[in-house]
């Protein structure tokens, strides 16, 4: 998902009094399951390195 469409997803739910924990537990599922998505094609089945900001993430 493009960062803008997550973006307008992230206000919707804050509009909703969506918990703060909840978006933030969406978020980060997300961009497990793309990475994952993305890797599995490529037969990466266990460990993958990860670079830029979303890399200092520990929760990614």
């Amino acid at each position: 998902m493009c960062t803008v469409f997550a973006e307008s997803e992230v206000i919707s739910l804050w509009a909703q009094s969506v918990s703060r924990e909840d978006i933030a537990a969406g978020l980060v599922e997300g961009i497990a399951r793309r990475i994952a998505a993305m890797a599995r094609p490529m037969g990466l089945k266990e460990h993958v390195a990860l670079v830029g900001g979303v890399a200092k993430n520990p929760a990614i």
